[in-house]
C-alpha cells in the first residue's frame, strides 16, 4: 500500500521533462528538418515504471547526451489515447523510434535502465513486428 502511495504521490509532482516536442506533427516536422529519427516516450502519471523511468534513466547524463540525436517527443496515453492507439500501445513505458514520416524504425515496451535503453538505441535492425504509418488526421 505504501509503495502504491507514494507513485501516486510522486505522479503529481512529476513535471514534462524539459527541451522536448510537446505535438506529434511538430515533432515529425522537426525530423524531416534536422534529419533526426524521433524517440516517443509512452507514458502516463499513473505508471510506476514511467515514472522510475522519469527519475532515473531519462535524467542519466549519459542518456540525455544520446537524446541530442533524436527529436524526443513525451505522449501521455490517457490525453492521448488516440494516437497511442494508432501505435499499437498495448503496455507502458513504450518507446518507439520513428523515421521522419512517422514509420516505426523499433518499440519497446516496459521499464528500461539507462545502460539499457542506450544499449537499446545502439542497436541494430528493427525490433516490431511490422512497420506501421500514422495518419494524424484519422
Amino acid at each position: 500500500m505504501l509503495g502504491f502511495l507514494a507513485v501516486a504521490v510522486a505522479s503529481l509532482v512529476m513535471r514534462p521533462l524539459a527541451g522536448h516536442a510537446v505535438d506529434f506533427t511538430r515533432a515529425l516536422a522537426q525530423s524531416q528538418k534536422t534529419g533526426k529519427p524521433v524517440l516517443v516516450d509512452f507514458w502516463a502519471d499513473w505508471c510506476g515504471p514511467c515514472q522510475e523511468m522519469r527519475r532515473t534513466t531519462w535524467k542519466d547524463a549519459r542518456v540525455r547526451r544520446a537524446m541530442n540525436d533524436y527529436v524526443f517527443l513525451e505522449v501521455d496515453v490517457d490525453h492521448n489515447e488516440k494516437l497511442a492507439g494508432q501505435y499499437g500501445v498495448n503496455a507502458i513505458p513504450h518507446i518507439a523510434v520513428l523515421d521522419s514520416q512517422g514509420r516505426v524504425i523499433k518499440a519497446s515496451d516496459g521499464y528500461l535502465s539507462a545502460d539499457d535503453l542506450l544499449a537499446w538505441l545502439g542497436s541494430s535492425g528493427t525490433n516490431v513486428s511490422s512497420v506501421r504509418l500514422l495518419d494524424p488526421e484519422r
